[in-house]
């Protein structure tokens, strides 16, 4: 009989780890800011060695969960974008949009066993919409 499954530690961007290891699934945009309408997270990141991983955009609406942590796209990385501080800021401000640049501190396997600092760069832009009522 094979080894029983084991489950990874978790680390995505749908939620935070509790001392548990459990996920905390992250709060629904509507409970958290119910003046929001809609969210758009644009992530850009700067060429490497003559390549980048493409352009995301996430958008969400109020029933959506406000996962607000990225994984880095380059690839081995084990970094991660956590735009939670800068976004929440915003939409307690009632702030229409800002933009950011931002450098992972994940770190990539090299030849050898080393591990070296990620350093990918991205550029981000986040645009908040509200409710009619508000603006």
């Amino acid at each position: 009989m094979g080894r029983p499954l084991q489950t990874a530690t978790p680390l995505n961007r749908y939620g935070k780890t509790t001392g548990s290891g459990a996920v905390t699934p992250a709060p629904l945009l509507r409970a958290s800011f119910p003046d929001v309408r809609e969210l758009r997270i644009e992530l850009q990141f700067e060429e490497e060695w003559q390549w980048a991983p493409s352009t995301q955009v996430h958008v969400m609406h109020p029933p959506a969960r406000l996962a607000l942590r990225y994984a880095c796209p380059f690839p081995g990385c084990t970094g991660q974008f956590d735009l939670e501080e800068a976004v929440t800021r915003l939409l307690k401000d009632s702030a229409k949009s800002f933009s950011a640049e931002m450098r992972c501190i994940g770190v990539r396997p090299q030849k050898g066993g080393t591990n070296a600092t990620c350093s990918g760069n991205m550029s981000l832009r986040v645009t908040a919409y509200y409710m009619r009522s508000q603006r």
